[in-house]
């Protein structure tokens, strides 16, 4: 080999070297929480009589329709998971309430894209406790039904705590590897429409491990109600999901924060504190048994959104009664909503690495989560995410009638529509 060509050739490949680290950017990860709890604040999720109150009778600056709190059980936090690559940043946020406002996520959206955040790439997120705080609703209909009257300094207090969580969890981040786990759990879940064993058994987890190691922390995405606390509870409690957090930040000693899934019609196995506390522990011990499982996810990602049409929302009165009396009434008989939830509905898609995650804002039934999984290789379904258009369920359960297509705003159709809005997201080309 000529002299020259022997000095030139070990710099090009020092070259190529340097070139390849400097692209491989750095993830860094960071946790925060901050606690979001007011006494006397009414609990939302329930709309029965056992919290409702005469009007303005009990003397809470707070309450109006409901009753108000009595005291705080356990704590009820904003959690918020933040990972950044270079100038990309990733946001998932979980919040201890029965939903999420489409108008508070927009609110969020906009303060948070101050601090770097792309619309498409915040995934804010109720547990669905159903003994969170209410009152945060400025919108008639969920004030009305299961949330109290709007209360805004109390709004603009929880909204603020998201925002400092976030900037907490930025300063908090350090370089990290991501890894995910899906598992099969046993014995924490029952279909409430009385369908034998009719539930996603499924757990996944999104991990954060430092290079020594250690556990940063960790997201939960699992299909279950947070209704263990029945309406006679009023005491404000982040319910079963929120013990699966705490029993779980036991194991890991790192934070983790919970997003539910298509939970539309899945409640917990046991109820009550004991059962909370009985499951939370089953689960954390599942989790701990499935973690050597856990698989490296490649740091990069990207989000596609769609917004389809859903039509006027109504309330079908056939669909709130027993099967046999809606095929007699049918479902021509509706109560209209007028403006009362949005007529649209935006659904997004992100690919992180290979794993596939779905937001939908509402409450799709476990027939709906299936029928996304075969359609997007196992894709994780993030309900109640980025807002909250109630419930959607299959013609089929429609048909059936009860509570879950009583409160499905947008017809029959509604929830095969979205599917397919998702199956299109997944298909087009990037």
């Amino acid at each position: 080999m000529p002299k020259s060509l022997r000095l030139v050739l070990p710099l090009v490949l020092a070259s190529a070297s340097l070139c390849f680290a400097q692209s491989k950017t750095e993830l860094r990860v960071g946790f925060a929480q901050a606690e979001i709890a007011q006494n006397g604040i009414p609990l939302a999720g329930y709309g029965s009589g056992a919290r409702r109150a005469l009007p303005f009778i009990h003397g809470n600056e707070y309450a109006s329709w409901f009753k108000p709190s009595t005291g705080t059980h356990d704590s009820i936090r904003v959690k918020a998971m933040v990972l950044r690559s270079g100038d990309k940043k990733l946001l998932f946020i979980s919040l201890d309430l029965a939903a999420v406002t489409n108008e508070m996520y927009l609110d969020l959206v906009g303060r948070l894209m101050k601090l770097g955040y792309s619309k498409d790439a915040v995934f804010l997120s109720a547990t669905h406790t159903h003994s969170g705080p209410g009152t945060l609703s400025s919108r008639f209909l969920w004030e009305a039904l299961a949330a109290d009257r709007f209360q805004p300094a109390y709004y603009a207090r929880v909204r603020d705590s998201i925002v400092a969580a976030v900037m907490s969890a930025e300063n908090a981040s350090q370089p990290a590897q991501l890894l995910s786990l899906s598992f099969a759990t046993k014995g924490l879940q029952r279909n409430r429409r009385h369908r034998e064993g009719w539930f996603d058994p499924t757990a996944n987890m999104l991990l954060a491990r430092s290079p020594s190691g250690a556990w940063l922390g960790a997201m939960v995405n699992f299909a279950i109600h947070g209704t263990a606390l029945n309406a006679h509870n009023l005491e404000l409690s982040a319910d079963i999901p929120g013990g699966i957090e705490r029993a779980l930040q036991e194991e890991l000693h790192a934070p983790v924060l919970f997003i539910n899934g298509a939970e539309g019609d899945v409640s917990p196995a046991n109820g009550g504190f004991d059962g909370i506390e009985k499951l939370s522990e089953s689960f954390a011990q599942q989790a701990k048994q499935a973690l050597p499982q856990a698989k490296a996810v490649e740091p990069t990602w990207w989000v596609r959104s769609s917004t389809i049409q859903l039509g006027d929302p109504a309330v079908t009165i056939g669909a709130c009664l027993p099967q046999a009396w809606h095929k007699h009434i049918g479902d021509w008989v509706v109560l209209g909503l007028g403006d009362s939830v949005p007529h649209t509905i935006t659904v997004s898609y992100l690919r992180l690495g290979e794993l596939r995650m779905l937001a939908w804002p509402g409450e799709p039934t476990t027939t709906l989560g299936f029928d996304l999984k075969r359609s997007a290789l196992n894709a994780w379904v993030l309900g109640l995410t980025n807002g909250y258009q109630g419930y959607f369920t299959s013609p089929g359960e429609f048909a059936e009638g009860r509570y879950e297509a009583c409160s499905s705003l947008y017809g029959k159709q509604a929830g095969e529509r979205v599917v397919k809005a998702f199956a299109d997201l997944i298909q087009a080309p990037r």
